[in-house]
């Protein structure tokens, strides 16, 4: 009997112990592609790294994370926070190489999501594994893996909202509903756009258990979740009350906190006179797709919807529907932003990213459902499993694909356009001067290599990133003890009148003050001041009489241009060409160019030295200097 019992037990215990052993292999072996997902996107994201700054707003945000500032509206302090955190190990390269980082490992963690968000959806493994690489190669995605911008950052979490959404949907489970709220919290605190998700959201979880709604005590504790996400925002506050040298709105008190995160002069509408037509931004869009995406995505994603429907996943498919149409389409039209020129789509760009990844989800759905199709078409088993494993191959030249076709263009790691523009701004410009800008790569770029660099940090550049502060203290236009009062009152921004007397004041005291734009001050105790092209950039001057001679003015554009590094633009031209944000700097070139030749001959009546500087800039940019 002692024996019996002995082996009996012995029996169990092994069995327990081969039920274990099963267990460990199983959760390795469904970790080991979403290690491999991570490790291999990371490692490629990383060899092709950008080293400086690039475009657009990356270098608000390096230099906000440099000063421990607050960048633009609404302010991104999670993103802030993270790259302030990274910028302090010790990693040697530049700040914008280490703040990079965070993109790259943004935007893998993005790519295991969306494995595991399409393992929800299909339950199989080949097709999330294509349609995670699908994602991962396509160039929006790619190329701001490798930037210091929000949108890896911005991907990550519409794909871990749609991922915990879909696992409530299947599982009910009240954990899965906590950790929802907590992370759509937090990723308002990156980029409010996310909020477009929300709805989807809420329908797809009421629809799933609709005894939530008299659940108060489970209400209380998702909203409190929500709010624990939404902490980062104190760092807003914290940040500006030291005045660092970014501080956008100076949001010391809570009206400017508000107007800050909410954006109140930013806006999400595109705000200028131009007509806007919204059949027009939606082809742009589609044509957008076609260049950057593969031609199978599109019935890919059809058949997806189709699978989906045939499976009476409803719930999951309000959820994936709305949240497309919210960040896409119906977006880009609310936004009335003009397709009519290269700086309008490179600001739309980034909004179309977030609507292919929903699209590339219905992929998964879609590859399900086509290898379903093929393998029913034949009963011999050995034909059943050729065709089975012909189709995997065959699909798996989409994301390999759109490897190949990408590699080169996303390869930012000897890009340096971005910096050396905003030397070539800086450089030409008298010492102690002032330079007043309006475009985001002169104003953010010129700032980062400032900071970062110590690159003449002798010019001032006011504005609502930086403030007027010493702006106002040299022109003597606000009294000394009044300027923090009216810069938090005007959220440091200043009147036209103020501006106007201020520049006036400089200039009479011997200052020298250079604009991105033209500007005319017809009325000064100076006379009339103007100004005239000077490199990149305008320069004012006192009136004709200030206006050098056509000799002196050639010698003084040719000192300036030569010391321009173009060749770049061509050692990097199917980089360059590729992408929208590069492009808009070479056509700040062309423009510098074309200014010159206008005022050759508007002023001087040169048709010749005119024609010269005209084909400088045609040679850069053929399509600006047609006009």
């Amino acid at each position: 009997m002692i024996t019996k019992l002995k082996k009996n037990n012995y029996k169990k215990n092994t069995s327990r112990a081969f039920e274990k052993l099963n267990i460990i292999k199983t959760k390795y072996s469904q970790s080991i592609i979403p290690f491999f997902l991570f490790l291999f996107t990371f490692l490629v994201y990383m060899s092709n790294l950008s080293p400086t700054v690039f475009g657009g707003d990356s270098g608000d945000f390096l230099s906000a994370i440099i000063t421990k500032g607050v960048p633009h509206p609404s302010g991104y302090p999670l993103y802030t926070i993270l790259g302030i955190l990274f910028n302090a190990l010790p990693l040697g390269h530049s700040t914008a190489w280490r703040v990079g980082i965070t993109s790259s490992l943004y935007a893998s963690t993005g790519i295991v999501l969306m494995y595991l968000l399409c393992i929800q959806l299909t339950k199989n493994k080949w097709a999330s594994f294509i349609s995670s690489l699908t994602l991962a190669f396509i160039y929006p995605f790619w190329i701001y893996a490798e930037v210091t911008e929000i949108f890896s950052l911005h991907s990550l979490f519409i794909l871990l909202i749609s991922y915990l959404s879909v696992k409530y949907i299947n599982e009910k489970n009240v954990g899965t509903l906590y950790f929802l709220c907590f992370f759509s919290g937090l990723s308002l605190t990156n980029n409010l756009t996310i909020i477009l998700l929300f709805p989807g959201v809420g329908l797809s979880v009421l629809f799933t258990n609709t005894k939530i709604l008299k659940n108060f005590r489970l209400l209380f504790r998702c909203l409190l979740a929500f709010v624990l996400g939404l902490l980062p925002y104190l760092y807003i506050p914290i940040a500006a009350s030291s005045n660092p040298i970014v501080n956008w709105d100076r949001a010391v008190n809570m009206k400017n906190f508000l107007d800050l995160i909410f954006r109140k002069d930013y806006g999400w509408v595109y705000k200028d006179d131009t007509p806007f037509f919204p059949l027009q931004a939606l082809s742009s869009f589609v044509t957008y797709w076609k260049v950057y995406i593969s031609a199978l995505v599109i019935p890919l994603s059809i058949l997806g919807i189709a699978h989906i429907i045939l499976d009476k996943k409803y719930k999951i498919l309000m959820y994936l529907l709305a949240s497309f149409l919210l960040v896409g389409p119906l977006f880009i039209i609310y936004t009335k932003t003009p397709t009519n020129s290269l700086s309008s789509i490179y600001t739309l760009e980034r909004f179309y990213l977030p609507p292919m990844i929903f699209i590339i989800i219905f992929i998964s759905e879609g590859l399900v459902l086509t290898k379903t199709f093929i393998t029913s078409l034949v009963k011999n088993r050995s034909l059943h499993k050729f065709l089975s494993t012909s189709t995997i191959i065959a699909f798996s030249a989409l994301p390999l694909s759109l490897f190949i076709q990408n590699l080169d263009k996303a390869n930012l790691s000897n890009v340096y356009i971005g910096e050396k523009m905003a030397y070539d701004v800086l450089r030409p410009l008298e010492p102690n001067s002032f330079l007043f800008v309006v475009n985001d790569e002169f104003a953010f770029n010129t700032l980062y290599v400032q900071e970062e660099y110590g690159f003449r940090k002798d010019v001032t550049i006011p504005g609502r990133n930086t403030g007027f502060e010493k702006f106002l203290s040299t022109s003597k236009v606000v009294d000394e003890k009044s300027i923090d009062e009216y810069l938090t009152k005007n959220r440091n921004t200043i009147n036209q009148e103020d501006l106007y007397q201020g520049i006036v004041n400089l200039i009479e005291s011997g200052y020298s003050v250079y604009s991105t734009e033209p500007k005319l001050i017809v009325e000064s105790k100076l006379g009339k001041l103007a100004t005239i092209p000077n490199g990149l950039v305008y320069k004012f001057i006192e009136g004709k009489k200030s206006v050098p001679s056509e000799e002196q003015f050639l010698l003084e554009q040719e000192n300036i241009l030569r010391t321009f590094d173009l060749k770049e633009f061509d050692l990097n031209e199917n980089i360059v060409d590729y992408s929208f944000t590069l492009s808009n700097i070479k056509r700040h070139y062309s423009l510098g160019y074309q200014n010159i030749a206008n005022f050759l001959k508007l002023y001087y009546k040169d048709n010749d030295a005119s024609k010269y500087y005209l084909e400088k800039a045609r040679s850069l940019d053929p399509i600006l200097s047609s006009y």
